[in-house]
């Protein structure tokens, strides 16, 4: 199950990336100049071979303007987190998308700080 999951996250986030990249006119090149994210990492993310951490997710999405929620917004969460119950990728996302408003911007905050520490620490 877990290779499944890992594979359909892979597929929408490399759709939408690919989506958001075309709207935007940005190359592969040009998108990866303006997250700072290395152009290998940034095409193996948009051609589905890497799953992104959630903070580089989170950075992707304050970027070019889009919530959280728009990556999984076609998954049905309920769904995957009842069959399986110890898939923490697809429980995790499933109680984020059923927080209020102010527990999701706390859950935010959070994930600035890491990614925060995580570009100190690369520099």
């Amino acid at each position: 199950m877990k290779k499944e999951l890992e594979k359909e996250l892979k597929q929408l986030i490399s759709d939408k990336l690919q989506q958001l990249r075309k709207a935007n006119n940005f190359t592969i090149e040009q998108l990866a100049e303006k997250l700072s994210i290395d152009y290998s990492v940034m095409h193996n993310i948009i051609t589905g071979t890497r799953l992104p951490r959630i903070t580089t997710l989170y950075h992707i999405s304050k970027t070019l303007n889009i919530s959280l929620d728009d990556w999984f917004k076609n998954i049905n969460f309920e769904k995957k987190a009842n069959l399986d119950k110890n898939n923490v990728d697809f429980v995790m996302l499933y109680n984020f998308k059923k927080l209020d408003n102010s527990s999701k911007d706390f859950v935010i905050k959070v994930l600035q700080g890491l990614n925060a520490q995580s570009k100190k620490q690369k520099t």
